[in-house]
């Protein structure tokens, strides 16, 4: 059980109960309670890790494709739409040989706190690897994810992050169509966001609506 003292400490307590009895006579109780705060608090931590990337706080790649994976069997019944914004960070490399690896753990975790900030709680953000990030976009359509994409390209180009000063990142955009899986997904917007970086940069490149 969770409790919080008369002091307003919050802790976690397991109880244990043992009825007192005589002669089959329930006659009293025998209460025993230990203080687990410590184990829940590994337990939570351990949790975290399993879902989160340490670095930058947003999701990690096995919590993400499990989410898609339970997004694709629900649109598969209900016909519900959705879609997904892949982006990399533009020379992400030269950030690190110019500045170091710390500037570039500062980059990653401004772009994740300037992204959770414009979505949706429903929305899940993942670090797919590197410096490439996912967004999940619940009940979205294909022309309203590509608006937020080109909101947070051009937000991500104005932000000045200390000690790097501006940076800009690739998108790629692409919506669920019938018989899509995770992988099919996913390969839509990776292959819209390597059309972004082969048209230069810092731009948005999506799949039309499906056929």
């Amino acid at each position: 059980m969770n409790y919080e003292t008369k002091w307003g400490k919050k802790v976690w307590l397991r109880v244990h109960v043992k009825p007192l009895a005589n002669r089959n006579t329930v006659t009293g109780a025998q209460l025993i309670i230990d203080d687990i705060t410590e184990k829940k608090r590994l337990e939570d931590d351990l949790r975290c890790l399993s879902v989160t990337d340490c670095l930058t706080d947003s999701y990690n790649r096995r919590y993400f494709t499990q989410k898609l994976e339970e997004e694709i069997e629900r649109a598969r019944r209900n016909g519900n739409t959705f879609s997904l914004i892949m982006l990399d960070i533009d020379h992400f490399k030269s950030i690190n040989d110019r500045f170091g690896h710390n500037a570039g753990d500062l980059v990653l975790k401004n772009i994740v706190e300037l992204i959770k900030n414009r979505i949706r709680k429903i929305d899940i953000l993942a670090r797919w690897g590197g410096e490439e990030f996912v967004i999940l976009l619940l009940d979205t359509t294909i022309k309203n994810a590509v608006r937020l994409a080109e909101e947070l390209r051009e937000s991500l180009s104005r932000m000045d992050i200390p000690g790097v000063g501006r940076v800009t990142a690739s998108f790629g955009v692409s919506t669920y169509c019938s018989g899509d899986t995770a992988d099919t997904l996913v390969n839509k917007a990776d292959k819209m966001m390597y059309e972004a970086k082969a048209a230069g940069r810092n731009c948005v490149r999506y799949m039309n609506e499906c056929e």
